[in-house]
């Protein structure tokens, strides 16, 4: 979990799913950083936390979607 205070805000975090013990976070695939940019990239609609159950599995969706985009772009503000 990455916390900041007010006034703090970061650029990316490191995100690993499906994990069931502490011992599993030195597999280096298991762990990924997730931007602010792959959030709007992936969920532009949402925001939503995508879930990814390797490094791998990130990088192939970060490169469909900057190649095709979203399917549906919701307008925003109503």
């Amino acid at each position: 979990m990455t916390v900041g205070g007010q006034g703090q805000r970061g650029d990316a975090a490191e995100f690993a799913f499906f994990m069931h013990n502490t011992a599993q976070l030195r597999n280096d695939d298991s762990r990924f950083t997730i931007t602010a940019a792959d959030f709007a990239l992936f969920n532009p609609n949402t925001g939503n936390c995508p879930i990814f159950r390797s490094r791998r599995d990130m990088e192939i969706s970060r490169k469909m979607y900057e190649r095709a985009g979203v399917f549906v772009r919701e307008k925003m503000g109503g």
